[in-house]
């Protein structure tokens, strides 16, 4: 075969191999690459266990929400599309009574608070894009959205106005268009909120409050509403674990309490779990435990509830691994609970979002170096092994990874042509050899 025969032939089987999909899954953890150059994920679950993912384009900070049509990912039926061409950045999803995902980030130039509100599931129609609070400058500032009964927003966030302070939204409309929606503020020098809905529609809040601007100490903080709007001055504020809790995560138990994953940052660098046992935190006798502290362990916790026990994923900062944290009790208090280290990819585990399926599995979403991935667990505690890495079908590998594939082929040439530089020197050497 000649050399340009050869670098033809190697070129058309780099490029299938860019491009195909391993399909072939195992019954164990799953691991499938969502998109590359990808960051910032939010994951939700459609009615059939299918992941709809809100994410960031790394490479042109673009948003972009993919709803796979299959519990992997795979299979090349996954609709995938970017709503604006402003960037994209911290999304919080979540999915209205008919499946349609709504999204609130925040955008530069400029850092506003932004909201997308799909009118499909796939958000392939005519899409809804509205900046609520004009004047709230977030300053990379994340977002946690939930909607109530009547199918409206309500957001959490933390602008700077000049100190950052927490402000929750309450759309009167589900665009949150009008420039009329219910915004109130509440407690200064604070971040990162994390907002779920108690059983009357009213807001509870877990947030990382700093004790300087400078946030490198300060204590967990949960604001429970007693109205819709949290409007009013009769909120209830409370401070119930003193150790600074830094990027708290938060669901609510069957009975409106409280359970909270956070990270103890540079005090002690732990996972911490806190679990409430009344709907406000108060009486400074809540359960809070330590499950993991092996090292620096714990940041950017996402917490999901299964059955009322918590399962955590959060990061590993000392090997730079994904773990997951599976309480066997509601109060992660009986000592042996699991810790499993997942994908030992470099600086895997930032990032995360975790939601338990309706087989009690975890469901992962997080970045892996500069990958954007999707891990389903084949058991409760993802204590298997992990059965096979697959890659989204070739329309969007395509879509999402021209930039970065194009010079991997051109890498892959350049190689192949050195190689082929070397062999056909070889070939020269020994030809005149054999005539001396």
């Amino acid at each position: 075969m000649s050399i340009s025969r050869f670098l033809l032939a190697a070129l058309i089987a780099a490029f299938a191999v860019g491009v195909t999909s391993d399909t072939s899954l195992a019954e164990s953890n799953t691991i499938t690459t969502l998109s590359t150059f990808a960051s910032d994920s939010s994951m939700v679950l459609d009615a059939s266990g299918n992941p709809v993912v809100a994410y960031r384009d790394s490479f042109d900070t673009r948003l972009r929400i993919l709803h796979c049509d299959d519990p992997f990912c795979t299979g090349g039926g996954e609709s995938l599309i970017m709503p604006e061409i402003e960037s994209g950045q911290w999304p919080s999803i979540a999915l209205d009574a008919s499946g349609n995902p709504v999204v609130s980030y925040y955008t530069t130039p400029f850092d506003r608070l932004k909201l997308l509100r799909c009118d499909d599931p796939n958000c392939a129609g005519s899409e809804s894009i509205t900046r609520p609070d004009p004047q709230a400058f977030l300053l990379n500032g994340s977002t946690s959205i939930a909607i109530d009964a009547a199918g409206n927003p309500v957001i959490a966030y933390a602008p700077w106005a000049p100190l950052t302070e927490i402000r929750i939204m309450h759309c009167n409309d589900p665009n949150c268009a009008g420039d009329d929606e219910s915004i109130t503020i509440h407690d200064s020098l604070a971040a990162s909120p994390s907002l779920k809905l108690d059983a009357a529609g009213n807001p509870v809040v877990a947030y990382y409050r700093s004790a300087t601007q400078i946030f490198s100490t300060g204590t967990l903080r949960v604001m429970h509403c007693n109205d819709p709007d949290c409007a009013g001055g009769g909120e209830t504020t409370t401070s119930p674990e003193p150790a600074t809790g830094v990027t708290p995560s938060l669901q609510l138990d069957a009975a409106g309490n409280p359970v909270i994953a956070y990270y103890t940052g540079a005090s002690t660098r732990d996972l911490k779990v806190m679990h409430c046992n009344d709907a406000n935190c108060a009486g400074a006798n809540e359960s809070v435990t330590t499950p993991d502290s092996a090292g620096d362990v714990g940041s950017q916790p996402s917490l999901a509830l299964n059955g009322g026990n918590p399962v955590v994923t959060y990061r590993d900062g000392d090997n730079s691994n994904l773990r997951l944290l599976y309480c066997n009790d509601p109060n992660c208090a009986n000592g042996n609970d699991t810790v499993v280290p997942l994908d030992a990819a470099l600086a895997s585990g930032e990032n995360s979002s975790v939601v338990v399926d309706g087989s009690g599995l975890p469901v992962i979403t997080y970045d892996a170096g500069t990958d954007l991935r999707l891990l389903r667990c084949g058991d409760a505690d993802c204590a298997e092994t992990v059965g096979g890495l697959s890659e989204l079908a070739p329309s969007i590998a395509n879509a999402d990874a021209t930039f970065p594939l194009f010079w991997w082929l051109i890498a892959s040439v350049l190689g192949l042509a050195v190689a082929s530089t070397g062999l056909l020197a070889r070939h020269r050497l020994s030809s005149h050899l054999a005539t001396r």
